[in-house]
């Protein structure tokens, strides 16, 4: 008789397992084998550890010893047991779950998942996460998907409003992955939530992607969003450390910058500039750029950021002068270049309080201004056309350093002017400027 019969199961380490063909049959993996008769030597279940292996011939003996209330119904004395069990050796339990599937004890698996259900509706969010990390470990959110476990988390936008979704989507952010292990650390309180500083409305889009990306959706129409919610996206997801959706919104931004205007252009450096998203365009090299042109015709394709260090250049881009190239007739394409080559190395330079970084600008604005005196003047007349001021300080005083301690006759020498005073009118200079030679 089937009943009386003993199987031999094997485990992973290699431990013999003794069951009754009828509980041994409640293991779907190996009706076949049972039924085909090949029961002589210990059936292997590799996936299996000895410890595991243990728990689900004790559920299989008690599924088949205790009657059941009605058909496909488990009783209270069961589900008692999986509560206990999962109370008491959670880790051990998840491995029962993974076991059950690869054993195919359908009965098994209906238990335990309920099981996880039930019992995640009175945990705290932070045991929940907790929660979300075994499965993740343990490789079961395909289970977990059939039987529409959802481990959830509230999260807190900056104007209040709150949501709720599962941790599995939360976490596609690595922010939200470091709070979550602080807050399984810190064992918060069951109204834990996480509080972001991004709005609803970006917050909510967010979420959208997460959702979509979570399960390969597609995305082409997620970034069909005017420019302000494409930049604020871009600062939420390095804020909240979502790379494919930073990857996603940049690559956007950056082939929407190529269809527009120049003074589109300059709307978007000036909002880029508002979000302090400057480093984040630099690594994704987004370039806004617009055309200069020098009195003598030649055109220089500069980047917005460089252009305004020039306050002149600055009032004909807020006055949407841009569209075109902005026209310079009071500087020459030699000087121009000059003065882009020195505004560009400044804006790269990033504003430092160390004394490495200063030193190594006032050097290289030492070498800039070792030019001849046309060019030196020249550019004095471009730093106070374009009204650059930094460039006006600095030639100037490269002039007064000429200057300096110098008699007339020899600042005449220095600057080749030709003394055209009588030595009465020098004298009444002189006099009248006494404070200039003292």
């Amino acid at each position: 008789m089937a009943s009386s019969k003993t199987i031999t199961l094997r485990s992973s380490e290699g431990e013999n397992f003794g069951l009754d063909a009828v509980a041994a049959m409640e293991l779907l993996v190996i009706k076949p084998i049972i039924e085909d008769g090949n029961t002589k030597r210990a059936i292997p279940l590799p996936n299996v550890t000895s410890k595991i292996l243990a728990k689900a011939i004790e559920y299989c003996k008690k599924h088949v010893e205790t009657p059941k209330a009605e058909e496909h119904a488990v009783n209270d004395e069961l589900k008692g047991w999986a509560v206990d069990f999962f109370k008491g050796d959670r880790a051990t339990f998840f491995e029962l779950i993974k076991a059950a599937d690869y054993l195919h004890i359908k009965s098994l698996l209906d238990l335990a998942c309920q099981t996880v259900v039930d019992m995640t509706k009175e945990m705290s969010p932070a045991e929940i996460c907790e929660i979300y990390i075994s499965i993740k470990e343990k490789s079961l959110e395909n289970i977990f998907e059939r039987y529409n476990i959802k481990t959830g988390l509230t999260l807190k936008s900056s104007d209040s409003e709150t949501f709720d979704l599962d941790v599995a989507v939360a976490t596609e952010s690595r922010k939200i992955k470091r709070k979550i292990k602080r807050m399984i650390k810190d064992r918060r309180a069951n109204n834990a939530i996480l509080d972001l500083n991004v709005t609803s409305k970006i917050l909510a889009k967010v979420i959208e992607y997460c959702k979509k990306h979570a399960v390969n959706d597609k995305l082409e129409d997620f970034v069909k969003v005017d420019r302000t919610t494409l930049l604020d996206l871009i600062k939420a997801a390095n804020y909240l450390g979502i790379k494919s959706l930073l990857d996603l919104t940049c690559q956007t931004l950056s082939d929407m910058i190529k269809e527009m205007s120049g003074n589109e252009i300059c709307e978007i450096h000036l909002l880029i500039k508002e979000r302090s998203l400057e480093k984040i365009c630099k690594i994704y090299n987004i370039k806004t750029k617009l055309t200069l042109q020098s009195s003598d015709g030649v055109f220089f394709y500069v980047d917005v950021a460089v252009a305004m260090e020039s306050q002149t250049i600055k009032y004909m881009i807020e006055d949407g002068c841009a569209d075109n190239a902005i026209p310079l007739p009071n500087v020459t394409s030699k000087i121009l270049a000059k003065v882009i080559e020195y505004c560009k190395k400044h804006v790269e330079t990033p504003e430092a309080e160390e004394h490495a970084v200063n030193d190594e600008l006032k050097a290289w604005d030492a070498d800039f201004v070792k030019v001849d005196q046309a060019t030196l003047f020249d550019l004095i007349l471009a730093a106070n056309y374009l009204d650059i001021k930094s460039l006006l300080d600095l030639t100037c005083q490269t002039v007064a350093d000429m200057i300096k301690g110098k008699t007339p006759s020899e600042i005449r020498k220095t600057f080749t002017y030709k003394n055209d005073f009588t030595p009465e009118e020098e004298e009444e200079v002189r006099r009248e400027n006494q404070w200039a030679f003292e």
